[in-house]
């Protein structure tokens, strides 16, 4: 269930959308910029969402949205150029709150529509891994590869190396594998009176599952 900061939230962000909107329109020098009412109606939208981000009980949100508006404002004033960089810088502060992903990835998406930064990519990576969406994330990692940019491309390595490991085997996967190992051992190679009676048999058992658990630290480390 929504708390009513999240619902305060997403309605903010859906004003922070339209004054994007609406600065795209006057970039492009169509009717907003005849009217001459976009401007009026941007600047009273930046108004609204600093009004109403004073108003989140969340720090955290509040500091996010209020930094959301003054992005607006730079871009309503100065253009994009200005503000393009202040996008990713919110989209990095909202990927921190896991419930705000997709918020995340408009403000990483709206920087990317301008200029292909390679901040931008990384930031876009890292808020398509933890919405689950591996595929994208690699593409969005590779772009920051592309770019050659020298702080990020390790990073961007690091992180399609770790999501191609995690995609290889699950761990749960192991777990079933060394079960299934252990009961064929003991049903087919170890006969259950012999087990009773058989002391060497209780070795033998002993030295089995002593080779499996370091089958299973082998394992472990390779896919870690």
């Amino acid at each position: 269930m929504q708390t009513q900061d999240s619902l305060n939230f997403s309605r903010i962000f859906s004003r922070i959308e339209k004054v994007i909107e609406r600065c795209d329109a006057l970039e492009r020098e169509d009717a907003f910029r005849v009217e001459a009412s976009g401007s009026r109606l941007i600047s009273s939208d930046i108004a609204q969402i600093r009004s109403d981000a004073s108003r989140l009980d969340d720090a955290d949100l509040r500091r996010t949205a209020t930094a959301m508006s003054y992005v607006l404002e730079s871009r309503a004033n100065y253009g994009m150029a200005v503000a393009k960089n202040e996008y990713v810088a919110v989209a990095r502060e909202v990927t921190k709150r896991d419930k705000y992903l997709n918020e995340a990835r408009i403000a990483a998406n709206t920087a990317l529509g301008y200029e292909k930064l390679p901040l931008a990519y990384f930031t876009l990576g890292r808020i398509l891994v933890a919405s689950g969406d591996k595929s994208d994330a690699t593409i969005a990692f590779q772009q920051v590869i592309a770019s050659r940019d020298s702080d990020l491309t390790p990073h961007a390595l690091e992180a399609i190396r770790k999501i191609g490991t995690s995609s290889r085997l699950s761990k749960p996967k192991i777990i079933k594998f060394l079960k299934f190992l252990a009961v064929t051992i003991l049903v087919n190679i170890v006969p259950i009176n012999q087990f009773m009676s058989n002391m060497g048999m209780i070795l033998a058992i002993i030295a089995v599952i002593w080779i499996i658990t370091i089958i299973w630290s082998a394992l472990t480390n390779f896919f870690n």
